[in-house]
């Protein structure tokens, strides 16, 4: 076993000093007994046996290794001083006390095997082997068969030493490589990577993940416990005010403080990071029981993905932009087309939506029709009021222009146009919302306008409150604006004979609600009226 490297880690170098304590401890009492047994049974005083002191000189030796080890965390003279005084004590045991000291030499070479590098421990062996062959034929006279198992029994033992030591330094040198290449590939990863044992415990890790997650590495050489971690990171305020960096369902298990036996480990979950950093972890459980984390810093594909939203949201806004103006330019034209096909001017259009504002917003100082005349729908209502009679392009001209009055069938013609309008707005208003499109209002105005209260109206025949609210308002417009206008084959009435009319027709073609809501605001008919009369009328009768 040989001494660790500079490069070798905190964790070996402490187990490799633990050992070589131990065994230091084991030799020390295996001489003090020796020197007690020898004090009580020997026949010669203890400080006549040079023996005793070589064995003393071992004891001190062993006791500086230890103190060094303890002291500075390096073994005395890097530890080849201890081997070779044990070594050393033997050989003079054998040469002055007894040949049996021989079996003191063959434990000797365990620790020069040990401490040495084996070719240093191999030469050092043999030439104590071939020194205690010498020492039996020359000092103890010892007979071939003596020499011959000293000789045999220790060039065995060195053969045997150095063929386990030898596979062992070997093995050992090829685990320090592989630990080594382990070491270098996760360093050198671009994600941080942690190993957590069945224990809960951090065994293994990388410097990125130390740098990512902003942890001593000493801290996490420790091997801590990852609810220890997770204590850490939240008592710092990592995750965020009640975990709100961390997104989704991992939240419940962050917040359990990295449980990693739990049954919900989320495989992968994003959070945030106190500067604004995007981490993602993915936990993976291996056979072994051990779990391993990987860290990755995601936060370009984040802040990619955020101007990818950003970008779909203002296509998003140009795409509803680009549909409006569409459907302006729609609704616009089919106005053109309604006011082209139609004998009124410009201002009768201009009229029936200032009339239909005007009832709407008196209607709704009621309170009694709530949504329905909102003020967003009340604008849906006015710009749907010029297309109530679209229906017209319909209508042959010879009928639509015809002066004076209609033939029964001509008039039964005339009447499809308020379902010819309906129809043809529905068509074009196809998968819009019944509540908030123009064209949806204005079909239910063009379909609607002509119906009357008591049900004696066309296309339908509809009553009362089946009638459509934007409809009935229309209808009250439309009569008081067509009244109030010359037409070739009458006068304009003024705005007296009018409301007189109104309210003539009142539960009969008009709804006796918008017919009050009229009353209400009487003057601001007759000002519109006024202040926009056509101008062929010239000043006209007073309204």
């Amino acid at each position: 076993m040989q001494p660790p490297t500079s490069g070798s880690d905190l964790r070996h170098d402490a187990e490799w000093l633990r050992s070589g304590e131990h065994i230091n401890a084991a030799i020390c009492l295996a001489l003090l007994m020796t020197i007690g047994a020898v004090a009580v049974f020997g026949d010669q005083p203890l400080h006549r046996m040079p023996t005793i002191w070589a064995a003393a000189a071992v004891i001190l030796v062993s006791g500086a290794e230890w103190w060094s080890s303890r002291m500075r965390q390096r073994l005395l003279a890097g530890g080849i001083l201890m081997p070779v005084a044990g070594l050393s004590a033997a050989l003079l045991a054998m040469a002055t006390r007894t040949p049996e000291a021989f079996v003191w030499v063959l434990a000797g070479m365990v620790i020069v095997f040990m401490r040495l590098p084996l070719r240093a421990a191999q030469v050092l062996s043999v030439s104590a082997v071939l020194l205690c062959a010498t020492l039996g034929w020359l000092h103890w006279r010892l007979d071939v068969i003596g020499l011959a198992r000293i000789l045999l029994s220790g060039l065995l033992f060195v053969q045997l030493l150095s063929v386990f030591f030898g596979t062992n330094r070997r093995i050992s040198r090829e685990l320090e490589e592989s630990s080594q290449l382990l070491s270098s590939t996760l360093q050198s990863m671009a994600q941080g990577l942690a190993v957590v044992g069945p224990d809960g415990r951090i065994k293994l890790f990388n410097d990125k993940m130390a740098t990512m997650l902003e942890l001593p590495k000493d801290l996490l050489a420790r091997e801590p416990r990852l609810l220890d971690i997770a204590r850490l990171q939240t008592e710092r305020g990592d995750f965020g005010e009640d975990f709100s960096n961390v997104r989704g369902d991992a939240r419940d298990y962050v917040a359990g403080k990295g449980d990693i036996q739990g049954p919900s480990v989320p495989s992968t979950y994003t959070r945030r990071t106190p500067d604004g950093r995007y981490l993602e972890m993915t936990t993976l459980p291996m056979p072994s029981g051990d779990v391993v984390r990987t860290y990755s810093d995601v936060t370009a594909h984040e802040q990619m993905n955020a101007q990818l939203q950003e970008l779909l949201r203002e296509y998003g806004d140009l795409r509803r932009r680009e549909t409006q103006r569409s459907r302006e330019k729609l609704i616009d034209a089919l106005c053109t087309l309604s006011q082209f096909r139609d004998h009124e001017t410009g201002q009768h259009i201009v009229r029936t939506q200032l009339y239909v504002r005007t009832l709407a917003e008196a209607l709704a100082g009621t309170g009694r029709h709530g949504d329905e005349l909102s003020p967003g729908h009340i604008d849906l209502i006015v710009k749907a009021a010029p297309m109530h009679d679209l229906g017209k392009i319909g209508i042959p001209d010879h009928t639509l222009l015809k002066p004076g009055g209609h033939t029964p069938q001509e008039t039964a013609l005339m009447r499809t146009h308020a379902a010819i309008g309906e129809s043809t707005l529905l068509i074009v208003a196809k998968g819009q919302s019944a509540q908030q499109s123009v064209l949806m209002t204005a079909a239910r105005i063009a379909g609607g306008h002509h119906e009357n209260w008591d049900g004696s109206g066309y296309p339908r025949g509809l009553k009362g409150q089946d009638i459509p609210l934007e409809a009935r308002l229309m209808s009250l417009a439309d009569v008081y604006d067509a009244l109030t206008t010359a037409r070739m084959y009458k006068r304009p009435w003024t705005h007296e004979e009018a409301s007189a009319e109104i309210h003539r027709l009142e539960g009969i073609k008009f709804d006796p609600e918008v017919v009050a809501a009229f009353d209400l605001r009487a003057d601001a008919f007759r000002e519109i009226a006024c202040s926009l009369r056509d101008p062929d009328e010239g000043s006209g009768p007073a309204a």
